[in-house]
């Protein structure tokens, strides 16, 4: 082998390493800093327009400090109702950073069922998943009195991808166990904005929508410390 070929072969191996350190960045869940730069990003104001998808960086593995960009016509104070209040107290935790990721998805959740509101009525769908997504979701919504249907709903109209990528992001066609057991419900409002995406999804690559809402919800709530059990309908009584 000559130096050149040599040379040659160094320089591809070295190509296909960063392009497979790459890839496995991309599937990394990303910090709370870079989530509260993300969320915080978007305008909170009532006119705004819907919520768009947003591409984040790729995730490090060191947590980084940001800071919170949310609307200042209000203080934090007055944007939440007395109950949201109250249940941010009674369900605070030890992080910060947690507690303002938490206030900053709740902003944007409570602006974007004022533009929803606006809009009108849209069908509502229900997904299987497991007991993590479920938990995930119900945290987020005991933590600062949002509904769950709300919570679902922003994560897909801000997260789900577009249609008509070639392909999908890496993070979202990542293999699950097979011994998950999709086995709890959670209900969102699909509009005309949310609807053709997940078609895209599910026809073009072979996606299913339970792993799709896993995938979003993996990566962009906080995971629960602890497992949240579905409520249990009350039994019929009979006389």
């Amino acid at each position: 082998m000559t130096k050149e070929e040599k040379e040659r072969k160094e320089a591809a191996s070295k190509v296909e390493f960063e392009k497979r350190m790459q890839q496995l960045q991309s599937t990394t869940a990303p910090s709370e800093g870079q989530l509260l730069k993300a969320v915080g990003a978007v305008a909170l104001s009532p006119t705004a327009q819907l919520i768009e998808p947003v591409s984040l960086p790729t995730p490090s593995l060191e947590s980084a400090g940001a800071d919170i960009a949310i609307d200042q016509s209000l203080p934090q104070s007055e944007a939440f109702s007395p109950s949201q209040r109250a249940a941010a107290r009674v369900n605070a935790s030890n992080d910060p950073k947690l507690e303002a990721l938490l206030d900053t998805i709740a902003l944007a959740i409570k602006a974007q069922r004022r533009q929803r509101a606006a809009a009108g009525l849209n069908p509502r769908v229900l997904v299987k998943v497991d007991s993590d997504i479920f938990s995930r979701v119900s945290n987020v919504s005991y933590a600062r009195r949002l509904d769950k249907i709300a919570v679902l709903t922003y994560l897909l109209a801000r997260y789900l991808p577009e249609g008509g990528r070639e392909e999908p992001p890496a993070w979202l066609v990542q293999e699950r166990p097979d011994d998950i057991l999709n086995s709890f419900h959670l209900v969102y409002e699909e509009d005309s904005e949310i609807a053709p995406r997940f078609t895209w999804l599910e026809q073009r690559f072979g996606l299913l929508k339970t792993d799709i809402v896993a995938a979003i919800v993996t990566r962009y709530l906080p995971k629960s410390p602890y497992v949240v059990p579905p409520k249990r309908r009350p039994k019929r009584k009979r006389f």
